[in-house]
């Protein structure tokens, strides 16, 4: 596969894809909703090579998910996916975020590492691209971008431990992620659904055997994302499902 040179900086339209955003649409069978999805945004769906390694690179070599893997690279031949390998560029931008993220937090004496090396991949490109949006399903990574007190709270809770904030190399990593939005493969199964992309599983005559096709679909979307991965909690579910319209939610 030819390599593509990263036009860093260039505000055309584009999004990031972590490894999780995608796993979740690769394990739901969703991923044939990114070119679509792709046409209405008007930009660039990329990944970097930290991501085509953990998703493409590594499942080939493996039996458990090489499907997964074959089912991404049939959107990158299709172009709905574009990948680039990291450059020297994007590789320092990776050490300072990877420096400054697994620094912040520290419990008994040592710095926990909470951000791994696709997210970080992801993080650096969407920078340096000037991107829309990354997105992530992974909660550490995602919340530590949004609510990093949040988040030392709950590694408190997960590790019986108090947690030690470095104020400092936290502070460097919020200069570094300043405005950066986050989305997750949730908000783009809501944006496919509001598109009527998911129509052909709410079918009228599927009524005789399910109660409110569509309910139901944009509910097993949402929750399907939510067992595979996705951070999504069911009062966001809930809420979601209120917003499109339907007020009495049948469990």
């Amino acid at each position: 596969m030819a390599k593509k040179k990263v036009k860093l900086k260039a505000r055309d339209r584009s999004l990031v894809f972590d490894t999780s955003a995608i796993i979740s649409l690769a394990s739901n069978s969703l991923l044939w909703v990114i070119g679509d999805l792709k046409k209405q945004f008007k930009g660039h769906f990329y990944i970097p090579g930290s991501v085509k390694a953990e998703i493409i690179d590594t499942p080939l070599q493996s039996k458990r998910f090489k499907l997964e893997a074959m089912q991404v690279l049939s959107e990158v031949a299709k172009n709905n996916i574009e990948i680039f390998d990291h450059n020297e560029e994007v590789q320092k931008e990776i050490s300072e975020l990877s420096a400054t993220a697994n620094s912040i937090f520290m419990a008994r004496g040592n710095y926990i590492k909470i951000a791994h090396l696709g997210e970080l991949g992801a993080i650096a490109m969407a920078r340096l691209l000037d991107s829309d949006a990354v997105v992530i399903d992974e909660r550490t990574t995602r919340t530590l971008i949004e609510e990093p007190q949040k988040l030392a709270d709950l590694l408190e809770v997960k590790l019986h431990t108090p947690i030690t904030i470095n104020r400092d190399s936290l502070r460097k990593f919020q200069e570094k992620v300043n405005n950066l939005p986050v989305l997750r493969s949730s908000e783009l199964g809501v944006i496919a659904y509001e598109m009527g992309l998911f129509d052909r599983y709410a079918l009228s005559g599927e009524e005789k055997y399910v109660a409110d096709p569509k309910l139901n679909v944009l509910d097993g979307v949402l929750w399907g994302l939510r067992l595979r991965g996705c951070a999504i909690s069911t009062e966001e579910i809930d809420a979601i499902l209120k917003l499109e319209g339907f007020t009495e939610l049948k469990k």
